[in-house]
């Protein structure tokens, strides 16, 4: 390389690092270290003698002069930093004087690295302030990067320069490198260890072919190359260069979940061999192999690639459909030819050669592409006629149309073409009227702002810009010669407007009932608009657009009552009895209750029972809360003391019985925290009244602790055996002997419940216990306040074991539906339903939304079914299909969105197709109604109209461009036969007019309208 010169000037000394070589001088003693300046050497004696002395002397030589370090004696020496570039010996002196010397080594300087420590990594090697001379600056001329392997120093080839891009073959490795200076110093790094490769390919491509998943026999698969990389310690991914990986390959067709050798396919590419259409060989993979220095991976291609013809005939069924029959069993073109070529020849030009030469009827397509031209080209000419055209040139139109033949003329629809060449040869004054013409065209094509298709939306935004833009298209149309209205282009795309206007301009008069109505009705309202609005396809969703924001008002309409209702739950739900604030919670309850039931969207079922529980539990607690009122009206000293005890137990009892729930709203249930006492009992001994009032506190000890039930029991129960003992006499100062036959009562419920619980535990079906742990769940529900407290744990356990049973049905919970329909598609919908079959009518119970879920069932089977019919009657009765859609709601017509159906060989949208139809339909059936109207217009107040001839000529042409199943609705196509034989009848008239007494015979046997018609004609 060239030698690059870097002088900078000495700062400070560098580290160590390799072993250099050294020239022999004795084969006994060796000097082991790597030679660096600030290093140790060591002489090795090991060779020698082991029965003898040594004396060491280390020596400088120059110049094969050799100077004495005298103060050097020991076998070890460290090297000084102005050694740098000297060589050293060591001599070895025996004790019987036999001298051995070493081969001597020259001191290097060291230097340091810095950069990364992995593959594709830089490394630099740091030449700043290396010296030997303060006043000299150091020019090195030379670099070599090495990496040690097996111990020894190579030479990594072409790396001379300071800075290094490690190479793969140094992964796992030490590397260091070696600077050299024009003075003859050498500098060396420590050695700086590489980490080790971790390869992983990227997903493996092909390329070379059709596209897609597919080829077909003569293809060339060829793999991309693949892109392989290594992850570093700290997980960042280094791609690797293609020079660095050497690739093998190996290509294998899929068996199941296995695969299979291809024999002598090793190369990057692979050609489809032409007998494999008919073989077991379907799905071909390649296995590719990737070697990076000594490290190799693995990877096959995920997706394989199917050897398959379908995409060819697909591409052959749709030119297939280029073609069509008329009235006359003639073949045409389709009439949506033009829009549907230009995707056919896309896909075709996109196949390779070998998948062209396979498609059988390419023909078609090429004629269809050259007739196409060759129609528009004519067309162009005739569009660019000026007004100033001559006779000449309008003669020259008229031979090229005629050399068209019959399958050419049909891209002419309703021989608009041909037709104006006619007319213009027949009256060339007239060709003003193509400018108007053109204009009229243009204003059509611009109701869209693509063409036919159904997904254009239409240029103007509103109903009213569209109703307008018609009415003027009609009126130019109107102010057309008579001859000249029937070649007026593009009316399929005039009649598609009109009738998607009358449907947006209906669905606009449903917002008129928005008017004056209270929120609860437009909800109900704005329902079935959205309804309605779902029918409508794009085009006339987009004139409606601008309604939608009152829409999704309407819907939330119930809005602000809704959230007053919200405020309402949020001030109600924990709310404890205050005697100050319990009208207005009472208030609030109905209220809200009465807002749940009359809201329209509201459907929150656990709330709405939730409040209706409390409604229950605020009637409760009052009527205790009165009890307690009534007994706190007879705590005056004047009132019997058996009064006031009746009214404290009556009310005690009463409160006991309330669940906790309703005792929390008990606001003044602290009058019955003490218990009466009767100081009106002289005559008994103080003795009884002692025990007594002993024997009440130990009444009152036992039931305030509830805290472990059976010792609470046991304590009941020794209290109710003591006092059946009692003497008479003491038994009338235990005040509160009601209290403890309350507690025993409370302990038969609790210990009633502990059965159930056990017995419903201890059900082995999952079916019966589930069923057994509900009733258990609502026998809790029954008991009162206390029995609950004391029933809690057994409660607890419960509530778990039927937490375990519903917690696997919250996917089931799931919200089904919003305004728009199914939220889920067809598929996620019927796996739910599946789920739904398999549970028990038990699990059923769990299910908080069973409702939707059952509405989905009915709603998957009505869409099934239509599914299954479209496929029959796609190419049968598409009208069925369309009528058997119409059937469908919102909801089922949402389970479609989404949903592909085989068409042409190829998976397209079903919604998308329905649209197309519908709108093909409904062009149809204006085209009928158009002509029954038009042949009704032939006559007038029983006369035939001045212009017959024109106007039959206008509906034979419509009459014969719909198809067979439109003809037959057309039931008053007798008249216009009719009027056809008429008009005939008057020209053989007319044509006997020199001859004068066969035209009077003639004439003479004309009827009455017959005459006016002739009148007419021949004015």
């Amino acid at each position: 390389m060239t030698k690059a010169k870097f002088l900078l000037m000495a700062v400070a000394s560098a580290a160590i690092i390799m072993p250099i070589d050294a020239h022999a001088a004795s084969e006994q003693v060796t000097i082991e270290g790597s030679g660096m300046v600030g290093t140790e050497l060591k002489a090795d004696i090991t060779s020698l003698p082991k029965d003898a002395n040594y004396q060491y002397e280390w020596y400088f030589v120059k110049a094969g002069v050799e100077e004495l370090l005298s103060s050097q004696t020991s076998n070890v020496y460290l090297i000084p930093s102005d050694a740098l570039g000297k060589s050293i010996i060591v001599k070895v002196t025996d004790d019987r004087g036999k001298m051995y010397e070493s081969k001597k080594i020259v001191v290097k300087g060291t230097l340091s690295t810095e950069g990364n420590d992995y593959v594709n990594g830089k490394l630099v090697a740091k030449i700043e302030g290396l010296s030997s001379n303060t006043n000299k600056p150091t020019v090195f001329t030379n670099f070599q990067w090495y990496v040690l392997e097996d111990n020894k120093a190579k030479p990594i080839a072409n790396e001379t320069k300071l800075e290094l891009v490690i190479p793969p073959l140094a992964a796992d490795k030490l590397i260091f490198v070696e600077a050299k200076t024009e003075d003859g110093l050498v500098y060396v790094s420590p050695n700086k260890k590489i980490q080790k490769l971790n390869l992983s390919i990227e997903a493996i491509e092909f390329e070379g072919f059709t596209g897609g998943d597919f080829v077909v026999p003569g293809d060339t698969l060829k793999v991309k190359i693949p892109v392989v990389t290594t992850e570093t310690d700290t997980s960042q991914k280094i791609t690797l260069e293609s020079k660095q990986i050497s690739f093998t390959y190996q290509w294998l067709y899929k068996v199941g979940s296995s695969y299979s050798i291809i024999p002598n396919a090793s190369t990057p590419s692979y050609m489809i061999p032409k007998d494999t259409q008919d073989s077991a060989m379907k799905d071909i993979v390649v296995k590719v192999t990737a070697k990076v220095g000594d490290q190799v991976i693995s990877g096959i291609a995920v997706t394989p690639i199917r050897i398959s013809d379908n995409h060819i005939k697909a591409i052959e069924k749709q030119i297939a459909t280029l073609l069509t029959m008329d009235t006359q069993k003639r073949v045409i073109y389709r009439e949506d030819i033009k829009s549907v070529l230009s995707q056919i020849d896309n896909q075709y030009q996109k196949l390779t050669p070998a998948a062209k030469a396979q498609v059988t009827n390419y023909s078609i397509l090429q004629r269809a592409v050259a007739d196409i031209a060759k129609v528009e080209r004519l067309a162009a000419q005739i569009k660019a006629l000026d007004g100033k055209s001559s006779l000449q040139q309008l003669q020259q139109l008229k031979a090229e149309y005629d050399q068209l033949d019959y399958l050419q003329r049909s891209l002419d629809a309703g021989n608009n073409y041909q037709q104006i060449v006619d007319l213009l040869l027949k009256n060339p004054d007239s060709q003003k009227e193509l400018a108007k013409l053109g204009e009229i065209n243009r204003l059509i094509t611009e109701l869209l702002g693509g063409g036919m298709d159904p997904i254009p939306q239409y240029a103007p935004e509103t109903t009213n810009v569209l109703a307008e833009k018609i009415a003027d298209i009609d009126a130019k149309i109107n102010a057309l010669l008579p001859e000249y209205k029937t070649v007026v282009q593009n009316q399929a795309i005039l009649t598609m407007a009109k009738a998607d206007l009358k449907s947006a301009q209906k669905l606009e008069k449903l917002f008129d009932k928005l008017l004056g109505q209270t929120p609860k009705q437009k909800v109900a309202t704005a329902k079935s608009i959205r309804s309605a609005y779902l029918k409508l396809n794009l085009r006339q969703q987009g004139l409606v657009e601008y309604k939608l924001p009152l829409l999704v008002e309407a819907e939330n309409a119930e809005r602000t009552t809704i959230e007053e209702l919200e405020q309402l739950l949020a001030e109600v739900k924990g709310a404890a009895g205050l005697a100050n604030e319990w009208e207005t919670l009472k208030s609030k309850v109905n209220t809200i209750i009465s807002l749940q039931k009359s809201l329209k969207s509201y459907n929150d079922m656990a709330t709405k029972n939730e409040m209706l529980q409390m409604q229950k539990d605020l009637k409760a607690a009052e009527k205790v809360i009165i009890q307690i009122e009534k007994y706190k009206a007879l705590l005056k000293p004047e009132t019997k003391f058996n009064k006031i005890q009746s009214a404290f137990h009556s009310a005690l009892k009463a409160y006991n019985k309330l669940t906790i729930s309703q005792q929390k709203y008990v606001y003044n249930a602290t009058l019955l925290n003490e218990i009466p006492t009767n100081n009106e009992i002289p005559g008994e001994t103080s003795n009884d009244a002692t025990v007594g009032k002993k024997f009440s506190d130990d009444i009152k000890n036992a039931l305030n602790d509830s805290s472990d039930f059976e010792s609470y029991a046991r304590a009941v129960d020794e209290l109710v055996n003591k006092y059946k003992e009692l003497p008479k006499g003491v038994k009338k100062y235990v005040i509160n002997y009601a209290d403890l036959k309350a507690a025993e009562a409370n302990v038969r419920a609790v210990r009633s419940f502990d059965k159930k619980v056990n017995e419903a535990l201890s059900v082995a079906d999952s079916t019966k216990q589930y069923s057994k742990l509900q009733t258990v769940q609502k026998a809790y529900s029954k008991l009162n306040a206390i029995q609950q407290g004391l029933a809690q744990p057994l409660y607890v356990k419960i509530s778990n074991k039927i937490e375990e049973y519903t917690e696997n049905y919250n996917d089931l919970n799931k919200e089904l539906m919003d305004a728009n329909g199914y939220i889920f598609s067809l598929t996620e919908v019927k796996d739910m339903i599946n789920k739904y079959n398999a549970l028990s009518s038990a699990e059923k119970k769990l299910i908080t939304n069973a409702q939707d879920l059952k509405q989905a069932i009915s709603d998957v089977k009505a869409v099934e079914s239509f599914i299954k019919k479209f496929q029959t009657n796609l190419e049968k009765n598409p009208s069925a299909i369309i009528k058997d859609f119409r059937k469908l709601t919102t909801l089922q017509i949402s389970l479609l969105e989404g949903y592909e159906a085989e068409m042409n060989g190829q998976l397209t949208s079903l919604l998308e197709e329905i649209q197309k139809m519908e709108t093909s339909e409904q062009t149809a059936n204006d085209l009928v109604l158009e002509t029954i109207d038009s042949i009704n217009e032939l006559q007038i107040d029983g006369y035939y109209v001045s212009d017959l001839e024109n106007r039959i000529i206008d509906i034979k042409n419509k009459y014969n461009h719909l198809t067979a199943m439109q003809q037959k609705l057309v039931k008053n196509y007798s008249k216009l036969t009719q009027a056809e034989s008429d008009l005939q009848k008057v020209k053989e008239v007319i044509l006997l007019k020199d001859d004068e007494e066969a035209w009077q015979k003639a004439y003479n046997k004309l009827s009455k309208k017959l005459e006016q018609l002739y009148e007419s004609i021949n004015s």
